[in-house]
């Protein structure tokens, strides 16, 4: 391993359909796919987020169900098109709740 500031060089496997999926999140979301890939653990290992500290972009919005037979994450759409778009200032980021009709209503959050 080699460490490149205060993080660490490493190599993973990751099967080839998850990669093309954190692929896909990354190309989404503008990020590298090793951005992407440290995004998401981050989010597994701390269970919570801390808009603040996101980085300028779209992000959609997830929901993590679990039922006694199953689990599973999914995106926050509204069905009926009628969440209205929010904003607010906050440190001097903007953030911004909108719906994306483009994307089958898919709630995103925007960060600027």
């Amino acid at each position: 391993m080699r460490k490149l500031d205060n993080r660490i060089a490493t190599l993973i496997r990751i099967d080839e359909e998850l990669y093309e999926d954190i692929k896909c999140l990354a190309e989404r979301d503008n990020r590298s796919i090793n951005k992407q890939i440290e995004f998401i653990l981050k989010l597994y290992v701390e269970k919570e987020l801390d808009v603040s500290k996101l980085e300028p972009g779209t992000y959609s919005l997830q929901v993590y169900t679990k039922t006694k037979d199953a689990e599973d994450y999914g995106e926050i759409v509204d069905i009926f098109a009628s969440v209205p778009t929010k904003e607010a200032t906050i440190n001097g980021k903007k953030y911004r709740i909108s719906l994306n009709k483009d994307r089958q209503n898919r709630i995103e959050l925007i960060v600027k």
